[in-house]
């Protein structure tokens, strides 16, 4: 979690993920439409794929990059469910029957 939050706070690295929720595309495609020098893009989407919100295909000699909705609304989901007061109980009495 803590990698998916340090991704999300940075505002470049959610303009990347806006515009990839658009459409895959190319790292030089991505720098073009947002003016991004490519070393800056370049540091960007390697945090990104760190955090798993984008993905990389070779396609030639590009590499297309793809944003992982999947995973950032898996990820959403949980973070909502873990301040459920009762999904926080339900942890806790669970506990013990997990050590043994």
């Amino acid at each position: 979690m803590e990698r998916l939050l340090k991704a999300l706070a940075e505002p470049t690295r959610c303009r990347v993920l806006f515009l990839l929720s658009e459409t895959s595309m190319p790292a030089s495609e991505i720098s073009r439409r947002l003016a991004i020098p490519k070393p800056t893009l370049s540091a960007h989407l390697a945090i990104l794929r760190d955090a798993e919100l984008v993905s990389v295909e070779r396609d030639g000699t590009l590499r297309i990059y793809t944003f992982n909705r999947e995973y950032l609304q898996s990820c959403l989901i949980e973070f909502a469910l873990s301040f459920n007061p009762a999904r926080a109980r339900l942890e806790i009495i669970a506990e013990p029957e997990k050590r043994a």
